[in-house]
This record gives structure tokens, sequence and C-alpha cells, in this order.
């Protein structure tokens, strides 16, 4: 049986996502760990999936295309990334670099912030469409198309713009609410703390 756990995040979370990733700030601070150990990331605004130069604290343009564009979530499977897309799910093999492309008919995929690869499926963070949604893309055997989806959690009270999260053993733990805009528009570094919201799970 898969679960989802929703936490609730007091302070923003982003922030200490950013403070993590120091040099490659300004890509997304999505990031996953493929196979061998190489750390890909992707870049929203140029179509650009990255790998890290985790030595020299660089990051490497792997990649640039249109099946990329506003690229966010990643996730990885041995030797191939999961990218959310504006186009749908594309599947990368970084033994070619070869970039395919997977829909669902009467399905919008699109606007995942977080995914994640679990038992054969991808978990996904959508953010960008309303209602906010928390789902489940099933893959083919190949793990090449996506042959069915269920949403696991829509519109739930304590969803602030969710972003990111973790799968553990047959859990899902993810940042309901990130508490993205509660710093103080005078002073980028002073907390607003009548915007910081909590929730009761």
């Amino acid at each position: 049986m898969f679960r989802i756990v929703f936490a609730a995040c007091e302070t923003p979370c982003c922030v200490a996502s950013s403070q993590l990733v120091g040099e490659f700030e300004r890509i997304s601070i999505t990031l996953t760990i493929a196979g061998d150990g190489s750390v890909y990331t992707t870049d929203t605004y140029t179509r650009s999936l990255y790998k890290m130069d985790t030595v020299n604290k660089i990051a490497i343009l792997y990649l640039q295309s249109d099946s990329l564009s506003d690229s966010n979530g990643i996730t990885s499977r041995g030797n191939i990334l999961y990218i959310s897309t504006s186009r749908g799910f594309a599947r990368v093999n970084t033994s070619n670099k070869t970039i395919t492309l997977s829909n669902l008919a009467n399905f919008m995929i699109a606007g995942n912030d977080g995914l994640y690869y679990h038992d054969n499926s991808l978990i996904g963070i959508q953010n960008v469409f309303f209602p906010v949604t928390i789902g489940r893309y099933y893959l083919d055997s190949n793990g090449k198309r996506i042959t069915s989806a269920v949403i696991l959690a829509a519109d739930h009270p304590s969803f602030v713009i969710p972003t990111t999260g973790v799968v553990v053993n047959d859990d899902f733990y993810f940042m309901a609410n990130n508490n993205i805009g509660t710093y103080d528009p005078d002073n980028d570094k002073q907390l607003n703390i009548s915007k910081i919201k909590k929730s009761a799970l």
C-alpha cells in the first residue's frame, strides 16, 4: 500500500534548499542522482539539462532541447532520467542523450515541481495549475510510456504551493506549504512572520 504524508513547513523551505545548492543557485534546485552517481539538474528558463561537476563545483550543460521546455521536476532510474516539462514527461537516456516524450490522452501532464520514481511509476507534485495535485503516473514495463494516472491528493486545505518530497519505502513525504513569499518586501533577509502559515495535520 502506497501512502502520502503531508509535512507542514514553518520557515521558507526553498531558502534552505537554495543555500545547499551553493554555486548552482541560479539553476533549478531540483536534483537527481543517476545510477552511476552523476548529479543532474534542470534549468526551467533555458530548456536545459545540466550535469554537475561536483569536484570543481560547476554545472556543465548536458542537453538543450525544445523537448525540455519549462523543465523542472527530475528523477532517475538507473541511466534513465524522467523530467517534467510543459510537453509531458521527457525521458532522457544518459547512455546516448536521446529524448522521448510521453503523454496521456485527456490528462494534462505539466508543472510538476517535484518528481520521484517509485515502483515503475512517477510521483509528481503539480503546483502550476489549479487545483494543485499530487499525482501518480504509471509506466509501461519498459519504462518508456505513461499508461495511466491517478490523483493521490488535490486541493487540500494545507496546500500552499507544495513543492518537493521524498519516497521512503511505500510512503511519500512532501512539503504541503513551503511559505514562498514570506519575506518582508523591504528586507529580503527578514521573514514576515504574519505570512507564515501552519498546518494542522
